[in-house]
């Protein structure tokens, strides 16, 4: 009888030991605020992982190698460096195999893409197998997948990193501009800011206003000039004098955010935030403008400006 028992012991015991090494395969889905184009744009790049993935960022920060799969890009990569050495493979499409070592410990997991009913929301899974003991003991630490998973989120939802500008919405506060409208061409369109906004401020001196912004200036074509709208942001109207008049802008939400580069370049944040219109069904509902910071007009096309940059919407 204690013969029998040990034996019951002993198989009971294995049969636990079994259960606690046999894999399971767990899984994980978030859903992140980002429409399906920008979702799979930046997961079908596969040579840019590293901007979001925790594994690769830990790999590329110092010295690494990248070795492409079937001497295609979108097949697969490996990143590589010292003993770490994580691969992305793209078996069929909405579906990235993430495996490798790092630090010592097995990296393996499946990212799938899912698209949702939502116009501005995708779902993210993660498959991966981890030992029964290993799940049941991990309590609230994050597995491998996880991490990618809530890196992937974050990575998607901050509008710099999808449209290149923090983009932000916002209530319109200044009002009430002292305006001065122009045509010129683009050989002297810096002379044209300068002197017109001159003008301007003579107004604004003249008129006893206090100034509530910086310089601000919409730009659009007509035929072969560029036609101008220059305004500073004033506490309140006054009278009309020549071609300088004071103007209410209609109160409503503006979609807001920075630029800081060359002046030739600037056209960027035009694209990225029609962009982001189109994208959230924003309706354009006027002239968008750009407010120069601390009044610093640009003096050629190479010049470096800051500037604030407005776009009108619904």
């Amino acid at each position: 009888m204690k013969i029998r028992a040990w034996l019951i012991t002993i198989v009971i015991l294995l049969i636990i030991a079994a259960i606690t090494f046999f894999p399971v395969t767990v899984t994980h889905t978030v859903t992140v605020a980002s429409n399906f184009d920008n979702s799979y744009r930046v997961l079908s790049n596969l040579n840019e992982w590293q901007k979001w993935n925790p594994q690769l960022k830990e790999i590329c920060t110092g010295d690494y190698s990248k070795k492409y799969l079937k001497d295609k890009k979108e097949q697969g990569i490996i990143f590589s460096s010292g003993s770490n050495s994580i691969s992305i493979i793209k078996p069929i499409p909405l579906s990235y195999y993430v495996a490798g070592s790092l630090n010592n410990n097995l990296v393996s997991y499946n990212l799938i893409l899912i698209p949702s009913s939502s116009t501005n929301s995708v779902q993210v899974q993660v498959l991966e197998k981890e030992k029964f003991l290993n799940h049941f003991l991990a309590g609230t630490d994050s597995s491998e997948g996880q991490k990618a998973l809530g890196s992937l989120k974050k990575f998607l939802e901050n509008t710099e990193n999808v449209y290149g500008f923090n983009i932000k919405t916002e209530n319109v506060i200044d009002t009430v501009f002292a305006v001065y409208e122009c045509a010129t061409d683009s050989a002297n369109l810096f002379t044209t800011l300068n002197e017109n906004f001159k003008l301007i401020d003579n107004y604004i001196q003249q008129h006893h206003l206090e100034k509530k912004g910086f310089y601000s200036v919409s730009y659009s074509a007509h035929q072969d000039s560029l036609h101008l709208i220059l305004g500073i942001p004033v506490n309140k109207h006054a009278e009309t004098s020549g071609a300088i008049h004071c103007v209410d802008i209609p109160k409503g939400k503006m979609l807001t955010g920075f630029y800081d580069g060359k002046f030739l370049n600037k056209r960027t944040i035009y694209i990225s935030f029609a962009r982001y219109a189109t994208d959230h069904y924003f309706e354009n509902v006027g002239a968008p403008f750009e407010s120069y910071i601390n009044n610093i007009l640009p003096s050629s096309d190479t010049s470096t400006v800051k500037f604030k940059f407005y776009y009108p919407r619904l």
